[in-house]
């Protein structure tokens, strides 16, 4: 079990020395959220049932430690005769954290009493501090009798306690902070927690919502990697003012600042944290808000392209390109990445602004190469500038072109994909013949929903797109109109996490397979049948239901069929799921597989009475035709209705003949055409 840290430390206290304790009490004398108690509340659970093996209870009224008289008085003698427990390093943290705030100088002796050690040990600690604190151009002035102070111009202060701030906060508080339209106030809270006087609750929320204000009513909009150094700095300028410590700025460069468009936000901003705050900001300090803001705005390359940054990411695209040996070129969303970054990271470079990255130490750790090579790419940049690029900004950077090769990975990634609907034979072969014009899409099969287990066992699928829904956990699976509109393409890239193109060709260009004889030996023999039974009847009924047992009775009546066996059934459970209604068409498809019968079977029905249906669009729609297309299960007929199906579905002259038809003779001149052309067209296709 892990130690309490001292803030679960005094949690504990209070929860002995009071029978009930509420979590707003703790929130409000620890100055931390409600969330935060329950996460600390929490811990101390575990940890006094594991050492003390008592309970702590949480009700509507309160908390309280649920245990005797004489456990509570054991528990109470541990807490009070020793001290929270913190390492080196936290201790370190907490005296840098106090001398960072203080104004007047601190006895080490004051520190030795706090943290139970010896005043040398504090002198020891105090060593690796200053060291820290030159690398940040300030000075640590110890004197006996005088006490320990820091001593430094007001810039390096601040900029010593924003680095502070980033060095012992986690990378998830960073990345949440980061996160302008979503910031996490216990992230805030961690900040708070390593640097409790420099900053307080009241104040970040204040200051977040003024930079709410800003981003929202003027639509300024700030990069995502910038808004956490605005939002610090403008915490360190409010508790710096309050301290009576001001920042000086060169007039030259207010001067040119005040030009600018980013110094009239600046001004709105510190207007809207006056009034939040009730405190007035000076003109030097709005000089630097400026700065920050030129550092941290959004740039819409579509309205304002800067040609001198044009050249900057020509230059870095011309590098990436000969170093990493890929084509990035014609990444528009690299190149408008790029554009929009580098614009601010150049203002911050040219102002000494830092900015950090939370996932920096992962992109050199993870992404060792893509680092090192971007750093490379980095140097034109540095030399125009005259300026070193700081890691936390190239890995930015690395970022952008990191993603740009990972898109160019799932483009040319083929994924298998399994085309699904009620029967296997009309929507998922209309379905099958457009997924198939995509490149990125390996087209495995089309199954009806009885068979999709079957096809599951024998295929390795990345993706169902399905005309139906299906109740499958293990696999990812799209429903689709059966007409695959843009806002299916739309699903089915947002799942796959993949743009995909549509290559017109690439049914002509597939790769050559062996000529299977028996196979279509078997698709023109079931194409004699259909040509043989083919029927054509006038329908008397308005219902799909009974329309469906009205063609039954007729194909019994005709001896095509000797009774209905499971195809009625079949049929209207494929109906409940929504009749195949052709837009604009007057025409509605109903299919089924069965195995009680062994050939495939078409027959036409003139509809005499006005029949309304809502179509594939979802609107109502006159139908005057219907078709019963009926099949063994077989591979050959499956497809050879399929292709019927698909043929009518996508040939609006063909189906406005078969509307028209008025006759047997008719009817069979127009499927002897269609019937065989789709043989020729299935012996070309087995050929090629």
């Amino acid at each position: 079990m892990s130690k309490l840290s001292a803030r679960q430390f005094e949690i504990v206290k209070k929860l002995l020395n009071n029978d009930i304790v509420r979590i707003e009490d703790i929130s409000g004398e620890f100055n931390i959220s409600n969330r935060t108690v329950y996460r600390e509340i929490n811990f101390i659970k575990k940890y006094l049932n594991e050492q003390y093996n008592v309970d702590l209870s949480n009700k509507k009224e309160g908390m309280k430690i649920v245990a005797n008289d004489s456990e509570i008085e054991r528990i109470k003698m541990d807490f009070w005769t020793k001290k929270p427990n913190i390492s080196i390093a936290e201790r370190k943290q907490y005296i840098l954290s106090e001398l960072l705030r203080a104004n007047e100088p601190l006895k080490l002796d004051y520190f030795a009493r706090k943290f139970n050690v010896s005043a040398a040990t504090i002198s020891y600690d105090l060593k690796d501090i200053e060291k820290w604190l030159n690398k940040q151009d300030l000075n640590l002035i110890t004197k006996p009798g005088y006490g320990v102070i820091i001593q430094g111009e007001e810039k390096n202060f601040r900029k010593a306690i924003i680095n502070f701030l980033y060095d012992n906060s986690n990378k998830e508080t960073l990345l949440d902070i980061m996160n302008i339209n979503s910031l996490n106030i216990d992230h805030l809270h961690e900040i708070e927690r390593h640097l409790k006087s420099v900053t307080d609750t009241r104040t970040l929320e204040k200051i977040e919502k003024s930079i709410k204000n800003l981003v929202n009513e003027i639509d300024f909009e700030i990069v995502e990697s910038s808004y956490m150094g605005l939002l610090i700095h403008l915490v360190l300028v409010i508790k710096r003012l309050e301290a009576g410590d001001k920042i000086e700025i060169n007039p030259i460069n207010l001067m040119e600042l005040k030009s600018s468009e980013e110094y009239k936000y600046a001004k709105l901003l510190a207007e809207n944290i006056q009034k939040e705050l009730g405190i007035e900001i000076p003109e030097s300090e709005i000089g630097y808000i400026t700065i920050h803001l030129k550092g941290a705005r959004y740039k819409d390359i579509t309205k304002n392209t800067d040609h001198d940054l044009v050249e900057i990411v020509n230059q870095m695209i011309d590098s990436a390109e000969e170093i990493f040996n890929v084509n990035f070129r014609k990444d528009e969303a690299l190149i408008n990445g790029l554009l929009t970054h580098i614009g601010p990271a150049v203002d911050r470079l040219l102002n000494g602004l830092d900015i950090r990255n939370p996932l920096i130490n992962d992109i050199k750790n993870k992404y060792k190469d893509l680092f090192d090579k971007t750093k490379l790419i980095t140097r034109n940049l540095e030399e125009k500038l005259n300026t070193t690029i700081p890691d936390d900004e190239i890995g930015y950077i690395a970022m952008h072109f990191g993603a740009s090769m990972e898109r160019k990975n799932r483009e040319t990634k083929k994924f298998n994909v399994l085309a699904v609907c009620a029967s296997g034979i009309g929507t998922s072969r209309m379905m099958l013949s457009k997924l198939q014009l995509f490149p990125q899409l390996n087209v495995i099969d089309a199954v009806s929903s009885m068979k999709v287990d079957e096809a599951l066992k024998n295929q390795n699928v990345d993706l169902i797109i399905s005309t139906i829904p299906l109740k499958l956990s293990s696999i990812n699976t799209v429903v689709v109109n059966p007409l695959l509109l843009e806002e299916d393409i739309q699903k089915i890239q947002d799942v796959l996490h993949t743009n995909l193109s549509i290559n017109n060709n690439l049914l002509e260009s597939q790769k050559p397979k062996e000529f299977d004889a028996i196979y279509i030996a078997k698709y023109g023999r079931y194409m004699l049948d259909i040509f043989d039974n083919l029927l054509l009847v006038k329908l008397k009924q308005k219902k799909s239901k009974d329309i469906i047992r009205e063609f039954l009775y007729h194909l019994i009546n005709e001896k095509i069929i000797p009774e209905a066996y499971d195809i009625e059934e079949k049929l209207l459970e494929r109906e409940n799921l929504g009749a195949i209604v052709l837009p604009e068409r007057g025409f509605v498809i109903y299919h089924a597989i069965s195995e009680h019968i062994d050939k495939p079977i078409v027959a036409v029905g003139n509809i005499i009475y006005d029949v309304t249906m809502k179509n594939l669009f979802d609107k109502e729609e006159k139908v005057h035709t219907a078709l019963l297309l009926l099949s063994p299960d077989d591979k050959a007929a499956i497809r050879l209705i399929g292709d019927v199906s698909v043929a009518l579905i996508e040939d609006k002259e063909l189906s406005t003949r078969v509307n028209k038809a008025k006759t047997q003779e008719e009817l069979r001149d127009i499927f002897y055409d269609l019937l065989k052309e789709k043989y020729t067209d299935e012996i070309r296709r087995e050929m090629t």
